[in-house]
């Protein structure tokens, strides 16, 4: 038994002599994920995710070029292999180096790396979920999320700015909140059939549907006043005229949104000269994006 123990023993310290494995925790305590300006070309968006501790002068970073723009949806994206497009690189430096060195055009070559590994192995998994969205339409998301997909357009109403498809906004419907609900009154319901006016389709009831009284086709039924000083077409069921050729185009919808991408990169190998690396499951950590606009087109 003690044989096999000493030449178990030579095996492993010869089998060392390849390279050190360094059994790193890559914490960085109290390190935020940050991330460089999103950059697109074609179908192709290229991001670069980082941690920098100035304290300890070390950073780990995340280059990634994907076809996929990961502030949009809500989704699970990846595997994405790590390879020469795809990359984990940790650095150390000998002194502090600047917030903004990593997406900075050209690298700074102050201060010095001391210490440099990069990835060899390994795939990337990300998760979006919504920090912030919101459609600013006048009704609480809370109370839209219950109401799913009023009029089946592929957006839901907490992200739609038109919530019954017929190009007059919902905020310009009417729309009013008493004690955190949607208020409904006489000037909410124009003809009377029980539907508010923001989830009906035909606001007057002259079997016309409000769309369709856009009479210059502008997408934008409420600046049609056939009758000088009257109502716009869509409020006037004695105005009963169709827009011809029929409008079939709707308006974009903007809204608000910010983003929670949580970022585990599985099986990782990071090398440097006769040094590696190993993590099986590494939470690189979540980056949460600036609120900015973007843009959902309905799909009817």
């Amino acid at each position: 038994m003690n044989k096999l123990l000493f030449i178990l023993t030579v095996i492993l310290a010869v089998s060392c002599d390849d390279g050190e494995i360094i059994v790193e925790n890559l914490e960085f305590t109290n390190v935020n994920v940050q991330a460089c300006e999103t950059r697109a070309s074609g179908t192709a968006f290229s991001y670069v995710f980082y941690k920098l501790d100035r304290t300890n002068n070390e950073s780990l970073s995340l280059t990634l070029t994907i076809p996929i723009d990961l502030f949009i949806e809500d989704n699970s994206y990846g595997p994405y292999v790590l390879n020469s497009s795809n990359i984990v690189e940790y650095r150390k430096f000998n002194g502090q180096p600047a917030a903004t060195y990593f997406c900075n055009d050209i690298p700074s070559a102050t201060p010095t790396i001391t210490e440099f590994y990069v990835s060899r192995g390994g795939e990337v998994i990300l998760q979006t979920a919504a920090e912030m969205q919101d459609d600013n339409d006048g009704i609480p998301a809370a109370i839209e999320i219950l109401l799913g997909d009023s009029d089946s357009d592929g957006i839901p109403d907490y992200m739609d700015i038109d919530d019954d498809g017929d190009n007059v906004l919902t905020v310009n419907e009417g729309v009013r909140i008493v004690n955190g609900a949607v208020s409904q009154t006489l000037s909410l319901d124009t003809d009377g059939d029980g539907i508010l006016d923001y989830l009906d389709p035909d606001d007057d009831g002259d079997g016309i549907p409000t769309i369709q009284e856009d009479l210059d086709r502008d997408l934008d039924p409420t600046n049609d006043i056939q009758v000088m000083g009257g109502l716009a077409s869509y409020l006037d069921a004695n105005s009963a005229t169709a827009a011809s050729p029929a409008v079939t185009l709707y308006r974009p919808h903007p809204i608000q949104r910010s983003a929670r991408v949580t970022i585990t990169i599985n099986d990782m190998t990071l090398s440097a000269t006769n040094k590696e690396i190993r993590q099986v499951i590494y939470d690189f950590g979540t980056y949460i994006s600036p609120v900015e606009q973007i843009i959902r087109l309905p799909t009817f």
